[in-house]
């Protein structure tokens, strides 16, 4: 089984967010606003990004680790990639 397409993308409405997928595939998931916390907007709004984040990053983290472990790969190729996955987690 297969996902939707990367990347995801969070558009924001008054109470949720909706995750979609940027193939035009409509939405995937919605995020709630939790009215038990302070700051929840806050809260909401790092949920919806960190599901973002974590799932356009997957398919490289996937790869960085099959290449990790399935070759003679050199250090400075493993840092670069290693670098390159770390900001896209991050949202840079």
């Amino acid at each position: 089984m297969t996902h939707s397409k990367t990347p995801w993308e969070a558009r924001y409405m008054k109470e949720n967010a909706k995750i979609i997928s940027s193939d035009g595939h409509g939405k995937i998931a919605t995020v709630h606003v939790r009215y038990t916390k302070m700051n929840n907007l806050e809260e909401f709004s790092a949920n919806a990004e960190f599901i973002v984040r974590a799932c356009n990053a997957y398919d490289d983290m996937l790869a960085f680790a099959e290449y990790y472990l399935d070759s003679e790969s050199t250090t400075k190729k493993c840092d670069a990639m290693a670098k390159e996955i770390i900001k896209k987690a991050r949202g840079e």
